[in-house]
């Protein structure tokens, strides 16, 4: 099984100092979920992030990476273009991708993308809230390494070829973050951390099951952002968590 994720960070400038460090700090807590049993017990060398990253260098990742299934992260600046109603992405100061831009660049028969921006109809920036403390996450899973990785590839190769993606806000909606990270980043690891430190049959936790999660996670900061899956070719649903036991629990993957 070749797999791999890739983490892209789209912090822009350092003068926005709140969204600089929010955006490193979601960086900082993906790696350490994929690359535990919990996240799929990705190898150190098959967990990649950029920050910043022009277009050729996305293209010329892709190109060298040929995968079975990839996993794109992207936190930053986003908005919905109101000519074409289509996802925009901000890559750095002087260059924007649209979604369908980037599926195109990343060839994987299987992708799961996530999507951490605002959702706005227009050109817009973050909506920044007070500085927070980092937050470290502990990844244990109560499974071993090995075993994961075994189990989440075995999930990988029975799930349909296709496109998945979870975005972090609906239509016409901020994504909110402080200087701790996102709030909709924040809420996906812990509730995929809380979810997989329950003592129950072994369960492979797909995307749906993880976007419902980080809802309920969300309550926590009041606001209107409501997490959605974007987009989702037919029946394509791909893991992004496992725990111990000996039987699939199906009402986690709804």
């Amino acid at each position: 099984m070749n797999r791999k994720v890739l983490i892209i960070g789209s912090r822009l400038s350092e003068g926005k100092r709140t969204f600089y460090n929010g955006v490193t700090n979601d960086v900082n807590r993906y790696i350490p979920l994929f690359t535990s049993a919990t996240g799929g017990a990705y190898y150190n060398e098959e967990a990649f992030y950029c920050f910043n990253p022009t277009v050729a260098i996305l293209k010329d990742f892709f190109a060298k990476n040929p995968t079975d299934f990839t996993t794109i992260v992207f936190s930053g600046h986003g908005y919905i273009d109101r000519t074409n109603n289509r996802d925009m992405l901000w890559l750095n100061e002087k260059q924007i991708i649209s979604l369908i831009q980037l599926i195109k660049m990343c060839q994987s028969p299987k992708k799961l993308i996530i999507l951490d921006k605002c959702s706005k109809i227009t050109p817009s920036y973050f909506n920044l809230t007070g500085f927070g403390d980092v937050l470290t996450e502990n990844f244990d899973g109560h499974i071993d390494f090995d075993k994961a990785r075994r189990i989440f590839n075995n999930a990988i190769l029975k799930s349909k070829p296709g496109v998945q993606v979870i975005s972090s806000c609906s239509p016409n909606q901020l994504s909110y973050l402080d200087a701790s990270g996102s709030h909709f980043s924040k809420s996906l690891v812990t509730s995929i951390s809380k979810w997989a430190d329950k003592i129950e049959p072994y369960s492979v936790l797909l995307g749906t099951g993880a976007l419902n999660l980080s809802k309920k996670e969300m309550r926590v900061y009041r606001n209107n952002q409501l997490p959605i899956q974007l987009r989702s070719d037919e029946e394509v649903n791909f893991p992004i968590g496992i725990r111990l036991g000996t039987e699939l629990i199906q009402s986690y993957l709804y």
